[in-house]
């Protein structure tokens, strides 16, 4: 066996709390804060102890060559088998084995390089990227809005009051601006605009307006050539750099004339792309599953995933940090744009972070290195309770008019 270490090898020092032995076991419970050195594997999303020697032996270790195993030539002091093991189960030290955990690991830390990725935005997307629960009953966003406000008042009572609704300088120096209330078109619509989470599952979306929503949301409208091979688009939300690299991947559930399942919006020929088919049912279950066990995503009629294509920004932002930001703002974009258009068309629209990441990309045949899923956008028809503006939902009243 060869190995070398990662390129991407993370150190942090964090504080733990530990019990002073000596003070319990005379009957006094005391508590102090230590610093302790970690290790962060961003191939298995999991931060563990590592030990100055441990460390060290990492520093040591090359990135850019290949060390034969107990090679004193190489100068790199050797640790325990117990610690090698550990390090290679991480991802920490790579193998030139053929073994699946370490081949995947070597394949992902190549792509990770290949794709232009900035080590601070690998080990944010890494550590952030959601991996469960992926079983179990999942909840019913219903019942907990029937207990919102004991619910709310119980957290304040625990953590404290929030911080101020407003943010506010200094008053003395404000000076008031024109007051002018806007009306129609656009500005109807977005008064109009909510976040919808309960749908009438019995019925099927036809898929005209689906297809207008896709088409408004993710499709382009036009194209510029600015160089062989380089072409932006002009869509209807803006984009770091004109790259657009978020793609529309739609989970059908309920749709009249689609089979459920998995596809992607083919944004150029404006089409589906089949790629995972499901059973009516377990499109549904999947789909709460994928939502970490929020029921209500299931009952929509159409999902859609919104996956980054991390390489189409990179390529040009070569590992810069704000890029992966850049690429989050677009989804929010695109969220909002999504909303707007299914408020137009009398759909009712979600939208939610909350996804196991993992269990969509591997469903998929993603690379986690060039594709990453950023959150879901879901429509459907809206049951009675939601489209009834009196009934359910926050008890919003006007903003005071001084």
């Amino acid at each position: 066996m060869s190995f070398r270490r990662s390129r991407f090898v993370f150190l942090c020092v964090e504080d733990e709390a530990v019990f002073d032995l000596a003070a319990l076991l005379q009957g006094a419970l005391q508590e102090e804060l230590r610093p302790v050195l970690k290790v962060l594997s961003p191939f298995q999303a999991e931060r563990a102890h590592i030990s100055l020697e441990e460390a060290q032996f990492l520093l040591d270790l090359p990135s850019d060559r290949w060390l034969a195993t107990q090679d004193e030539a190489s100068g790199v002091p050797p640790v325990p088998q117990e610690a090698m093991d550990r390090f290679v189960q991480m991802g920490l030290v790579i193998t030139d084995r053929d073994e699946a955990d370490e081949a995947r690991f070597r394949q992902w830390e190549e792509d990770l390089w290949r794709c232009q990725w900035h080590p601070d935005a690998v080990v944010y997307h890494a550590m952030t990227r959601l991996s469960g629960p992926s079983d179990g009953e999942g909840f019913d966003v219903r019942e907990v809005s029937s207990q919102a406000e004991d619910m709310a008042t119980a957290y304040v009572e625990r953590v404290g009051p929030p911080p101020p609704t407003y943010l506010s300088f200094d008053a003395a120096a404000d000076f008031p601006l024109p007051t002018s209330v806007a009306s129609g078109g656009i500005f109807d619509l977005l008064l109009a605009r909510k976040t919808v989470r309960t749908f009438d599952r019995q019925q099927a979306l036809s898929l005209e307006p689906l297809a207008t929503l896709l088409k408004y949301t993710f499709g382009a409208f036009g194209h510029a050539r600015l160089a062989p091979g380089l072409d932006l688009l002009h869509k209807t939300s803006p984009s770091g750099g004109s790259l657009h690299p978020i793609e529309a991947f739609p989970l059908i559930l309920n749709v009249q004339g689609v089979a459920s399942g998995f596809y992607h919006y083919n944004i150029r020929d404006h089409a589906f792309s089949p790629l995972v088919t499901m059973e009516p049912e377990a499109a549904r279950s999947f789909a709460q599953k994928m939502a970490n066990g929020q029921l209500f995503v299931g009952e929509a009629q159409a999902v859609v995933v919104l996956v980054a294509r991390f390489f189409r920004n990179q390529w040009k932002y070569r590992r810069t940090a704000r890029t992966y930001s850049v690429m989050l703002m677009d989804a929010g974009h695109l969220s909002q744009v999504f909303y707007l258009v299914a408020q137009e068309l009398g759909l009712g629209a979600f939208y939610t972070g909350a996804v196991n990441s993992s269990l969509i990309e591997e469903t998929l045949s993603l690379n986690p290195a060039e594709f990453g899923v950023i959150g879901l956008c879901g429509c459907g028809i809206a049951s009675p309770a939601a489209v009834d503006p009196d009934a359910g939902g926050l008890p919003f009243r006007p903003m005071p008019s001084e």
